[in-house]
């Protein structure tokens, strides 16, 4: 992995600082070794929802010791460097082909993914009917979905776990750090519809979104209309989105971690009292979209928020 606000930088101070860690003649306190570990997987995009200006403050505590004792050659100096680059603003460049325009606008009934299709499964026969009613009506317009996953950075503001007591800030707060797309960056889960709800919003102001369902089952469309550019046959393609036969592999057609975590999608109305659906995900097809067990919109989940744009966010998001 990679943190992309420190890059490759952030790698070099990480396996300087780790070399430090194990050298036997390194006698930290477990709370300050636990803090260099922390800053060590932020360098190294391994977890990067620290709350950064706490870890900064451990370091000058760590780095005040390291000065004022006996530590090994360099500590001072490699602490100094970390504090630098926790203070750097958090600027996030998107990956080049981190969102795709879904151009249902061009799609014909003479489109050979429908009009040759022979549905193989009920999956593909509901999929397909969903697709041409949206199609005959015009209800989904052009739209950019994302091809990666969604990862964050900072302080999510938020508690990890669900507690009545904290209510307000659970679904009113989502924190100060910033949603992202790039290439080998965790995935970012763990939190609730509200959360993403606002974040969506803020990812790219008067732009982004949480994806509707009409909008998923188009881009499973547009997934099926991408395999057969690629060669794949029309029964393959509806198979792999429908089916899971055969199985979609990673980066196929540009997109990442298709099979991984769900797709957190919009909700009808206010997430307040409402449940919301999640779309593929886990060894589930694509194309399955079903309303989770746990679907309490208050509630953390183990899912992705499924985040779409009316225009490139490359040209909109700073």
């Amino acid at each position: 992995m990679l943190n992309p606000i420190v890059g490759k930088d952030g790698s070099i101070l990480a396996k300087k600082l780790s070399t430090i860690l194990e050298n036997p003649g390194c006698y930290l306190s477990d709370s300050r070794r636990m803090a260099i570990k922390t800053a060590i997987d932020w360098l190294t995009g391994k977890e990067m929802s620290v709350d950064k200006a706490g870890l900064v403050e451990k370091f000058a505590w760590v780095h005040s010791f390291a000065e004022a004792f006996v530590s090994p050659v360099g500590l001072p100096e490699l602490l100094s460097e970390t504090i630098s680059l926790l203070e750097l603003p958090s600027v996030v460049p998107l990956s080049k082909k981190a969102f795709m325009k879904v151009d249902v606008s061009s799609w014909s009934f003479e489109d050979p993914f429908i009009a040759d299709h022979r549905p193989a499964s009920p999956e593909e026969v509901e999929l397909k009917r969903a697709i041409c009613n949206l199609m005959l009506e015009h209800r989904v317009d052009d739209f950019y979905c994302p091809t990666i996953h969604p990862s964050h950075e900072g302080d999510v503001g938020v508690k990890q776990h669900f507690n009545q007591a904290y209510m307000d800030d659970y679904t009113t707060h989502p924190g100060d750090g910033i949603l992202f797309f790039h290439d080998n960056c965790e995935i970012f889960t763990g939190v609730d519809y509200g959360w993403w709800e606002k974040k969506a919003k803020s990812f790219s102001p008067g732009n982004s979104r949480m994806g509707s369902e009409n909008e998923y089952v188009i881009f499973c469309g547009f997934l099926i209309r991408s395999l057969i550019k690629e060669n794949w046959s029309i029964h393959e393609a509806w198979g792999a989105v429908c089916n899971n036969r055969p199985v979609l592999t990673n980066g196929v057609c540009g997109f990442k971690n298709l099979d991984h975590h769900p797709k957190i999608l919009a909700a009808s109305h206010s997430y307040l009292g409402r449940d919301y659906s999640l779309g593929g995900g886990e060894g589930t097809p694509v194309a399955n979209i079903y309303v989770p067990s746990t679907s309490d919109s208050l509630q953390p989940t183990n899912s992705g928020g499924w985040i779409v744009c009316e225009r490139n966010p490359t040209e909109t998001v700073a």
